[in-house]
């Protein structure tokens, strides 16, 4: 993983800033790109890694999603898989997002948030693209 951030800030014609990687038509570019895929004409679009998820979720599970962001998985697994949906979040602003559609999301980081949930509360914890720092 250091090896393609290096990479990608140091290319040349690059500014050798981090922020230039998710240009479009950069690797990173084309990787988010990738990510999205329209479903059908005329819908929103679903992520390629939510619609993935989606599927391996049984219908009306208890899931945690942590790292929820704005809540864009979990209100897809509410709509299409009616599960009970929770979320740990540890920006602000992303759960405001999230309450404002009316989901069920803890501000905090998820180690901290994790401690609050007994064991065995949830049939399937989500954990995706988000980043973490390790102790």
């Amino acid at each position: 993983m250091t090896r393609f951030w290096w990479r990608l800030k140091n290319r040349p014609g690059s500014s050798g800033t981090s922020s230039g990687i998710y240009r479009p038509g950069s690797p990173a570019g084309n990787f988010l790109k990738a990510m999205k895929t329209n479903r059908k004409e005329g819908e929103t679009d679903i992520r390629l890694d939510h619609r993935l998820i989606c599927a391996r979720i049984t219908p009306g599970a208890d899931v945690l999603d942590l790292g929820c962001g704005d809540g864009t998985l979990m209100s897809l697994l509410v709509r299409e898989k009616q599960a009970r949906v929770q979320g740990i979040e540890l920006d602000g602003e992303a759960v405001q997002r999230c309450v404002a559609q009316g989901l069920m999301v803890f501000q905090g980081d998820i180690e901290g948030g994790l401690k609050d949930f007994p064991d065995r509360s949830f049939d399937d914890v989500i954990l995706n693209q988000s980043m973490q720092e390790v102790r």
